[in-house]
């Protein structure tokens, strides 16, 4: 979501937000223009956000404007093509609209405490906030809201990455991330982004190899991109490991009919070619 920033009253020079930080920033005001009309909502809300965990497009856009705010720093943000509208149990959301719609907060940053860069942080608090920002993602999944699920648990995955852990924490490591990567897999193929279900399963399937839920995930995603020899070989590894496991029952039905359409297509071109 874009967004068009107007400084009007500058702030003290020293730091920005970045990840992690705790910022008190107020909203003092929403003016609201569609279809000709303009609402004027005068507010004085005051939010502690972390910088972070934004988990839609909407909080995310206000984070990236935050991050270009210095303490004391008051800014109009304006979003065109969207509408502010209130939803039948009273929240109120952004959604998308004609281009000359637009929306305007004006916002205040009132504090920042600044958090430590990624390098700072050790593994035990590395593995904590990659857990915060897993059960985040999976409280989204769980409301149905597979994309933003999917930016947090990318968010989780940041941290498990970046650690180098010293023998007796490889496999506490090794499993957070299988985890996380597991979830995201799982909102991917949710979202029809199944060449990247086949390359997170991939990294699962490095890590642990007989990881049923990595080989059924990468079999479906690739029975839908039609590599299907491969999709074969992991959904009959997923049975062979797992044999009363309905799911993989039903999307080895699934293949083996897109493979008997893909041979009768293929008998059908070679009987033209010699006729």
């Amino acid at each position: 979501m874009e967004y068009i920033k107007r400084i009007v009253c500058s702030g003290v020079p020293i730091r920005r937000p970045t990840q992690l930080a705790r910022v008190v920033i107020n909203i003092l005001g929403i003016s609201i223009c569609s279809d000709g009309a303009k609402l004027e909502f005068d507010r004085r809300d005051s939010h502690t956000v972390t910088i972070g965990e934004a988990c839609d497009e909407l909080s995310e856009t206000l984070e990236t404007c935050i991050c270009t705010m210095l303490v004391g720093e008051k800014c109009e943000m304006e979003l065109r093509g969207v509408e502010y509208l209130q939803t039948t149990k009273g929240i109120h959301v952004l959604r998308k609209a004609a281009e000359q719609s637009l929306v305007l907060y004006t916002l205040h940053l009132v504090t920042l405490d600044c958090g430590p860069d990624i390098w700072e942080l050790d593994t035990s608090t590395k593995l904590q906030l990659a857990q915060r920002f897993k059960e985040l993602g999976s409280a989204r999944y769980k409301e149905e809201l597979f994309s933003p699920a999917a930016v947090l648990y990318a968010k989780g995955l940041r941290y498990v990455i970046s650690i180098v852990p010293a023998d007796r924490e490889l496999e506490v490591v090794r499993g957070v991330r299988s985890a996380i990567l597991l979830n995201l897999s799982a909102c991917q193929v949710k979202l029809g982004c199944y060449d990247a279900v086949v390359k997170n399963c991939s990294k699962v399937l490095q890590m642990d190899p007989n990881n049923v839920k990595a080989l059924y995930r990468r079999g479906l995603a690739r029975t839908v991109i039609n590599d299907l020899e491969l999709a074969s070989e992991d959904l009959r590894k997923a049975q062979r490991l797992s044999p009363n496991d309905s799911s993989i029952r039903e999307q080895i039905v699934v293949l083996n009919s897109k493979v008997h359409a893909k041979n009768v297509e293929l008998s059908v071109s070679l009987k033209r070619m010699f006729q």
